[in-house]
């Protein structure tokens, strides 16, 4: 399941503009291509004095809370002052290059930093679906119901990975 998760961010798009707090994100999900829209989220980071390079820039350690209770190891960059970072995850003095998300068993490290202008994300093709927050539950349980049983707890922990995985 996390080398499917992995194979479909391999082709998700992230647009965060941080002057209007909201995010846009073009995500495929099980061979569905969504988009995700919503304001971006508040994440309470706490520095450190660790260290250490990543793609040849120096980076410091912070470790952030989201979704309430699921911890993020981040590393980041003030050499690069936009304060984003892989998915949603953002709120730092500095680009995050390395991050860790324990619960979801992932991480991300970059290996390149390439500049880009582009300042808008593609639409995708109008037949596809908005997935919120609000509905991701419902949705994500309707295109696994042939495959998971939403009575079984085990089920539903796998379901809520994917729920987290999908709005990152």
């Amino acid at each position: 399941l996390n080398e499917m998760f992995r194979q479909s961010d391999e082709k998700s798009v992230w647009y965060i503009d941080h002057n209007e707090g909201r995010y846009i994100m073009n995500k495929d999900v099980f061979g569905s291509a969504f988009q995700i829209k919503d304001s971006i989220y508040k994440i309470d980071w706490k520095l450190s004095n660790e260290s250490r390079i990543i793609a040849g820039y120096n980076c410091r350690k912070a470790v952030g809370k989201i979704m309430d209770s699921v911890y993020v190891f981040a590393f980041y960059t003030d050499e690069i002052t936009i304060p984003g970072g892989p998915c949603t995850i953002h709120g730092l003095p500095g680009m995050i290059l390395g991050m860790t998300i324990p619960r979801l068993y992932a991480s991300w490290i970059a290996t390149k930093v390439t500049p880009s202008n582009k300042m808008t994300i593609d639409p995708i093709a109008e037949n596809k679906m908005v997935f919120t927050p609000v509905n991701a539950k419902e949705t994500l349980a309707e295109k696994t119901k042939d495959w998971m049983d939403s009575s079984d707890p085990e089920s539903n922990k796998w379901l809520t990975m994917m729920i987290w995985n999908v709005l990152l």
